[in-house]
């Protein structure tokens, strides 16, 4: 609002209590995103939605009782978040009757605190269902703010619930070198990532496609929208002292595609994790079948092949069981010591 050469905020839902003496803890105030008044930091990876101004102070309004209000003021610590980043990654889910994905929905930042080590976060974000029909206008609900705790022990994976999927797991708080060495990014995200120090890693959500057959096939995508991303408060180690501070940050959300490459499928960790059974085992399996179909069939067309196979297969098989003899005299040995020791100590007390 403004009068004249006077400019102002007029803040929405301030509520003034009633009480004799009231406080009012600000961090900070927020106004929408605008490149006019020379807001930065949104890009085609990561959309800026709200920017974030500094107050840091707890005001005092103490009301006396010739009705006059008395003001205090006091400045309070928070962190500043720089550089704040918002995407996703996404990961298959394998393959099931319809496509199914998870999508890990993270913010990467910068502070201007030395942080040696970060135990604790808050995010607030909001969340909406999204329902679309062959491409058609979307059904979206109204969002729902959502606000979340994280610790630096806390991991989370992805469901992995269809054939031939991979297992994925993460930490929920991790440096921004080795979330980019673990995860495949595109280029055009890492030079935002690299102006960072720590990733968030909040929350997670499901992006599902039916194709029904028929005379027409209908498609549906259903899927959650993230936005409204801001950081709340962050505990950290600093110069030897812990921290726990509220925090002030732009707010966000991604640009609705993901920030990494496909996700691989790798068949023999599937297999390890549905069997049981080690994936190197699967992988010898998989090198001898092969020569275990070839060989047969080149020793009944070429006898004197077949001839030489047999002769390998003896060969393998005698030292096979040489060296099962040399395992089992070496499990042996120790209780032939023991049984002998025994019968020399008889033999002692016999007078022998």
């Amino acid at each position: 609002n403004s009068t004249g050469v006077f400019a102002k905020y007029k803040v929405k839902d301030f509520k003034v209590k009633n009480d004799p003496v009231r406080y009012y803890n600000i961090a900070a105030i927020y106004r929408k995103f605008n490149p006019d008044y020379g807001d930065t930091g949104s890009t085609s990876e990561s959309i800026i939605t709200g920017k974030s101004f500094l107050v840091g102070k707890c005001f005092k309004a103490e009301t006396m009782e010739n009705g006059q209000v008395k003001y205090e003021v006091k400045e309070k610590k928070v962190v500043e978040i720089l550089n704040p980043f918002f995407a996703y990654i996404e990961y298959s889910n394998g393959f099931k009757l319809y496509k199914s994905k998870c999508h890990s929905h993270y913010v990467a930042f910068d502070t201007d605190w030395q942080i040696d080590f970060l135990y604790e976060a808050s995010v607030s974000f909001n969340l909406q269902n999204y329902y679309c029909v062959n491409n058609g206008t979307p059904s979206i609900s109204d969002p729902v703010q959502y606000k979340v705790n994280l610790k630096y022990t806390d991991v989370a994976s992805n469901p992995a619930d269809g054939w031939f999927s991979n297992k994925y797991i993460w930490n929920r708080i991790e440096k921004t070198e080795d979330f980019i060495k673990n995860e495949d990014i595109k280029d055009e995200y890492k030079s935002g990532l690299k102006k960072t120090t720590w990733v968030l890693r909040y929350f997670e959500t499901d992006w599902r496609k039916d194709i029904a057959g028929g005379i027409v096939n209908v498609v549906t995508e259903q899927k959650s929208i993230v936005s409204g991303v801001t950081v709340l408060r962050l505990k950290f180690l600093s110069k030897g002292h812990v921290w726990n501070l509220g925090a002030v940050s732009d707010i966000g959300h991604d640009n609705g595609k993901p920030s990494n490459t496909d996700t691989n499928f790798d068949l023999f960790e599937w297999l390890e994790r549905v069997t049981g059974v080690p994936a190197w085992v699967w992988k010898t399996i998989v090198a001898i079948l092969p020569f275990a179909i070839i060989l047969p069939i080149l020793g009944a067309v070429f006898p004197v092949f077949g001839q030489i196979l047999l002769w390998i297969v003896k060969s393998i098989g005698y030292l096979l069981l040489l060296l099962l003899k040399a395992l089992w005299w070496l499990i042996c040995l120790p209780f032939k010591g023991i049984a002998n020791l025994i019968e020399y100590i008889k033999d002692k007390k016999g007078g022998g």
